[in-house]
């Protein structure tokens, strides 16, 4: 993903505009795929259909899909929207290659820098942060 270039990006990701690429390129796909454990249920929830994290992992594995491809299926399922419908609007918050949802104003922001061991909030590596924890 990082390596591709920014137009073919938003063609194969059907996404609306650049913002999309920021802070990284792989952003949306790091966020989306951090996330679908947490609704791994046996039965489809919304768009997601049942047990999407193996329906992910049979996408991935699929050696007859371009990688680009199969990056864009997954992100499109693990964000809940369509390739061929209309374009993906980079959320407010959230993506940014971060564990849980990163820096934000909301209160899932709020906890992600809490509760979770982000760089940035940590003693470690000089981060400077509140927590002693060394990567």
């Amino acid at each position: 993903i990082e390596r591709s270039d920014e137009n073919e990006l938003l063609r194969v990701f059907n996404y609306c505009d650049l913002s999309a690429l920021e802070p990284q390129k792989s952003a949306l796909f790091t966020y989306g795929l951090e996330g679908l454990p947490q609704s791994n249920y046996p039965y489809p929830v919304g768009s997601r259909p049942a047990w999407p994290v193996s329906v992910v992992c049979e996408i991935m594995t699929n050696a007859s899909l371009h990688l680009l491809h199969r990056a864009a299926e997954v992100t499109a399922i693990s964000m809940g929207y369509k390739l061929d419908g209309p374009c993906f609007s980079t959320p407010d918050e959230g993506p940014g290659n971060i564990p849980g949802d990163g820096p934000g104003r909301g209160s899932w922001g709020y906890q992600s820098c809490t509760e979770t061991l982000h760089t940035f909030s940590s003693i470690g590596r000089n981060g400077g942060g509140v927590r002693n924890y060394d990567f």
